[in-house]
């Protein structure tokens, strides 16, 4: 692993393609509910995950593996952190805290890591180095004056993220590979 400032060495985190959950796109978008969607396999993430991890020395979580949970624990513990997954950020001021990104659902968990979930977490909860949200949109969500961008990204940041590299548009699943 890369060593960090304090000197312990640290483990990388990688997850692409997870099993996805069922969610209402409808309700985290606008807030009004509209019926259950089960987002798209990402299988050219698998390769991308694939690539990102061997380059790392670091395990690529996939399919029912890379569930909300474990990611929420290796969080605390990752140098860099690198998520190939779906991303689904509102412009809504009142819905900023429900975007999310997507992971395998478990018995403790949804699936959905919501940008509220993560700000939830103790900060600090996030001490890496680099975070790349691989995925739709993540560098939007609703602007305030002054605070700038409130999203998933600064989620990150707010936690002890160095740096997270985000997109500011759609992308195809391919292109990213």
């Amino acid at each position: 692993g890369v060593r960090g400032d304090e000197g312990a060495s640290r483990g990388h985190l990688v997850a692409s393609d997870p099993k996805m959950p069922r969610v209402d796109l409808d309700e985290v978008l606008t807030g009004t509910a509209g019926g259950l969607t089960i987002l798209s396999d990402l299988p050219s993430s698998l390769a991308e995950g694939a690539w990102v991890a061997a380059r790392l020395g670091a395990p690529n979580l996939t399919g029912r593996e890379a569930t909300e949970t474990i990611i929420r624990s290796l969080l605390t513990q990752s140098q860099v952190i690198h998520f190939a997954t779906h991303a689904v950020v509102t412009e809504y001021a009142s819905q900023a805290r429900q975007s999310f990104l997507a992971f395998a659902p478990d018995q403790s968990n949804d699936g959905l890591f919501t940008v509220g979930e993560l700000l939830g977490m103790p900060d600090g909860s996030v001490p890496a180095r680099l975070v790349v949200l691989s995925a739709c949109q993540t560098a939007i969500g609703p602007v305030r004056f002054i605070e700038g961008t409130m999203g998933l990204q600064r989620a990150f940041l707010a936690k002890g993220a160095e740096s997270v590299l985000a997109s500011l548009w759609s992308v195809n699943d391919e292109a990213t590979d």
